[in-house]
């Protein structure tokens, strides 16, 4: 066999076995979308269709697998498959009949015949992986299919016969050597059950256990290979626009928006980009003859998704999946601008707050030295402001409560330092003045929470107009404050950004080939 056709076969054993995770976590886990404002009807509407609806399915869970790191599924009952209220009144009203069969005289044995069947089927699945057995595997699967004879244990139920504490024994012993280390604790426990109605309620948990266990583990195994190429997700993504003939209305008008963003000057002047473009196919000039690249645009109208709210724009249709994602980002791009514009007002104000009242002559101090001035501040100050500011940017919060509550932590802090150099409390004017600063931080208009999101946004425009693997940029004098926060939303924001690329890529190229070719 040559070298291409090993690749391709691997290739292929590697897309059956996506196909067959994907498949296999879509029956284990219902996937609710959140269809509030914002979000595109039109490619919504795409779920009126059954064999729609399980395509949709699959291209969430994959998307969701190569998205979020801490993915996994939770313990699915295996009699109902399901974890919420429902499966509460199914699993109860199931275990009441079986009770109530085995104290029958003589014993109905319809409820253990069931959940044995079951109990076989999913011992078999741990031993199966895509339909083949593993060589070592087959004596367990011999030894499954003869104590878990469906007809064998019908015949002893028959006859009155059926030992079901023999029986969940010989599962015991099959789960012991099938279940990953973490699970020895759960099945040596169930040894310790002597009633056989407890004993196989205690099976099917930890046979739940086992299957979430086995699921999470192909899940890690997938994930790398969903996270490099994405065409997995890309092929599951054109067949669901293709069954429909969908168009992309939102993320036309998305990407029209971006590109208008940057006409009138070319480039944002933060980006750097307008000296390091140089003409290509496929580039359009803007108003003053500079070049408009299309990773530029797109660039630009990913950086739309941390400024606009769902009141201001409708979701591209290309991140509907990313919801959630995109609005946490957005929240905390809101909340880190807020915390530090309130380090710098604190800050620019701090020779006054150190001086004023106590006798000490006033020093006018230069930024460096005003910063220096409220380093000592600095980790009680963040402490306090990012507790208050927590909720900001959700549904749940209003911004003005939260910058309340921060003014009155700063003021508090404030004085308790003055207290401590043997100075009085601040006066009354110069905490109305700094009272006043800080509330209107959440103003939209205002120039010093305005500059520190410009700042934020250039921030993380720098290596978005990069490719992998990326260095940090320089952090801007406004940012010292939040520096630590930086990194883990910038790795955030990257990461969704490049899959989104390497997902729906063919679609923005198309979009972005209209739109640059526009006057």
């Amino acid at each position: 066999m040559s070298g291409s056709e090993g690749e391709e076969r691997k290739e292929g054993k590697m897309n059956e076995l996506k196909d067959g995770v994907i498949e296999n976590e879509r029956e284990q886990e219902s996937v609710v979308m959140d269809t509030s404002a914002g979000n595109p009807s039109n490619l919504l509407d795409l779920l009126s269709a059954d064999a729609t609806k399980q395509l949709w399915e699959k291209l969430v869970l994959c998307h969701e697998i190569a998205v979020d790191e801490n993915f996994c599924l939770s313990p699915r009952n295996i009699l109902t498959g399901r974890d919420d209220m429902e499966h509460d009144v199914l699993n109860n009203t199931f275990w009441e009949i079986f009770e109530g069969e085995l104290v029958k005289e003589p014993p109905v044995y319809i409820c253990a015949l069931y959940l044995l069947d079951v109990t076989k089927k999913v011992l078999l699945s741990f031993l199966m992986t895509e339909g083949c057995h593993d060589a070592a595997s087959r004596p367990i699967a011999s030894q499954i299919h003869r104590e878990l004879d469906p007809d064998w244990l019908a015949l002893q139920a028959t006859n009155g016969a059926l030992d079901l504490l023999s029986v969940g024994k010989v599962i015991i012993m099959t789960m012991a050597s099938l279940c990953a280390p973490v699970r020895d604790k759960e099945v040596k426990e169930l040894t310790t059950i002597s009633q056989p109605l407890p004993l196989l309620r205690g099976i099917c948990g930890v046979l739940s256990l086992m299957k979430a266990d086995l699921n999470n583990f192909f899940i890690d195994i997938v994930r790398p290979h969903l996270q490099i190429d994405g065409s997995y997700e890309q092929d599951k993504l054109l067949a669901l626009l293709a069954s429909q003939n969908a168009e992309l209305p939102a993320t036309l008008a998305w990407l029209l928006v971006a590109r208008s963003s940057l006409s009138p000057s070319g480039f944002p002047e933060s980006s750097g980009a307008q000296e390091a473009a140089d003409k290509s196919p496929g580039s359009s000039k803007g108003a003053e003859g500079c070049i408009l690249r299309p990773n530029i645009v797109l660039a630009e109208a990913f950086l739309l998704l941390l400024k606009w709210s769902n009141r201001d724009m409708k979701l591209p249709e290309t991140l509907i999946l990313d919801v959630k994602r995109i609005s946490a980002l957005r929240a905390e791009v809101r909340r880190l601008s807020l915390m530090a514009a309130i380090f710098l007002v604190v800050a620019g104000d701090s020779g006054r707050c150190s001086n004023e009242g106590s006798g000490k002559p006033e020093v006018h101090l230069g930024e460096p030295e005003r910063r220096e001035s409220a380093a000592p501040l600095l980790p009680s100050l963040l402490s306090l402001v990012e507790q208050s500011l927590k909720t900001v940017g959700t549904s749940s919060c209003k911004e003005a409560e939260c910058i309340e509550k921060a003014v009155e932590g700063v003021l508090a802090l404030l004085n308790e330092r003055r207290l401590s150099q043997s100075c009085p409390a601040l006066p009354h004017t110069l905490a109305a003045s700094l009272r006043g600063q800080i509330i209107d931080l959440s103003c939209p208009t205002n120039p010093v929470t305005a500059l520190v999101e410009s700042r934020l946004l250039g921030y993380i425009r720098t290596p978005l107009l990069t490719s992998p693997p990326r260095r940090l940029p320089p952090l801007p004098p406004a940012l010292n404050s939040i520096a630590s926060a930086l990194p883990p939303l910038l790795s955030h924001f990257l990461r969704l950004c490049d899959h989104n690329r390497r997902v729906c890529g063919q679609q923005y190229a198309r979009l972005l080939t209209q739109i640059l070719t526009l006057p």
